[in-house]
């Protein structure tokens, strides 16, 4: 959510500093900006309006409830009144703004409409609180984004994973805590003994990260910020529980070993894809490590406009919208990118051309293809 907040505030106050130079006063400048609304800024989401009125700076936009629902929104008023908050303030870009709503006095009031329930939600943001967030250390963003993650997740749930209900996820110091709700007779001492009833739930827990951009993000974030995962299985009507306790390097490789599990899976795709294409399309599909690599011949104009794009290394990293719109294009195709999203490797196109050594790689980063399969 944090990279649609600091979109929307990029456009924003690249409206403002455009304002600025005919306005002088914040309403003028909300005024100015009002005349290009709406405003698409991306992810099926879109600034409606902005307004002023005595005490805030309201803006109200159109929301894409496959996000997040705005129940979900209306029930964590403060919570994302705060990570919003700090968000704005900590990007260098939307603090133009922030700074100047803070030294006229006003407040934020976000007025959030779901696209599809036309339920609304209202986040106000006080001057104060805006002042405090100018404060913002990088500290104060990383255990924001994590305290997200575990939100996010929570949002789906509750969801079955095989005999056991997950019902709460709970972030308690160092430590991320899956509860689920048990049967009395599978935690029974004897039936736990002679089986692996518990290391399955948690291996199934893994497996279902392979498709759902929350919760393979949360398990990332807990192995590379050297947290802990406690799978808590309650039962006798929640008395009791059973504690399974992962350190961030048990983590990591079960995240390893669930991507390696749909290797073979993938092998065969690329091998059904290579004997697909002819030479006159002088294209090419193979396995580099962790990357899928797509390689397209194209002409100069194409590699010319690509290596605009590109950074140092030639690469272009596409955007959440960019990778939605390939997906949905190329419908014939759902099954390599889903076989690629669970194996945990980057997808790459590599576009060249034959009258030249110029390359550029356009490269969809695992999570980003995992995030637009969702959508």
């Amino acid at each position: 959510m944090k990279n649609w907040t600091i979109k929307l505030f990029t456009l924003i106050v690249f409206c403002f500093i455009q304002a600025t130079s005919i306005a002088q006063t914040l309403p003028a400048i909300v005024e100015a900006f009002n005349v290009l609304c709406p405003v698409d800024i991306g992810s099926g989401c879109s600034i409606k309006s902005l307004a002023v009125n005595k005490k805030n700076v309201e803006m109200t936009f159109i929301f894409n409830e496959n996000i997040i629902a705005i129940q979900d929104l209306e029930d964590n008023k403060d919570f994302y009144a705060g990570t919003l908050s700090r968000s704005f303030a900590e990007d260098s870009s939307s603090k133009i703004l922030i700074d100047r709503i803070v030294d006229e006095g006003y407040g934020l009031r976000l007025v959030i409409v779901g696209d599809t329930s036309g339920e609304q939600c209202d986040i106000l943001i006080t001057n104060q609180e805006l002042k405090d967030a100018l404060s913002t250390t990088a500290e104060d963003i990383e255990e924001d984004q994590l305290a997200l993650g575990v939100m996010n997740s929570k949002h789906q749930l509750p969801q079955q994973r095989g005999e056991v209900t997950l019902e709460d996820i709970v972030l308690s110091n160092d430590t991320v805590i899956f509860i689920y709700n048990a049967p009395d007779e599978m935690m029974k001492p004897a039936v736990l003994k002679s089986n692996d009833t518990l290391t399955n739930v948690i291996n199934e827990e893994f497996e279902f990260s392979t498709c759902n951009y929350f919760e393979k993000k949360l398990f990332n974030d807990i192995a590379d910020k050297g947290l802990k995962a406690t799978f808590r299985f309650e039962y006798n009507k929640k008395k009791k529980h059973k504690d399974v306790t992962l350190s961030a390097q048990d983590v990591a490789q079960h995240i390893v070993t669930v991507g390696k599990a749909h290797d073979k899976e993938l092998e065969a795709y690329v091998s059904i894809m290579k004997l697909g294409m002819t030479e006159e399309q002088n294209a090419s599909i193979d396995i580099e490590d962790d990357r899928i690599i797509i390689t397209l011949n194209v002409d100069e104009d194409m590699i010319s406009l690509l290596y605009i794009q590109a950074d140092e290394n030639n690469d272009v990293y596409i955007n959440d919208d960019m990778v939605k719109q390939t997906i949905l294009s190329n419908k014939s195709l759902q099954f390599i990118f889903k076989a690629i999203a669970a194996s945990n490797r980057h997808l790459v196109y590599r576009y060249i051309n034959s009258n030249s050594d110029k390359s550029v790689k356009c490269v969809v980063k695992n999570l980003t293809l995992v995030k637009a399969m969702m959508e």
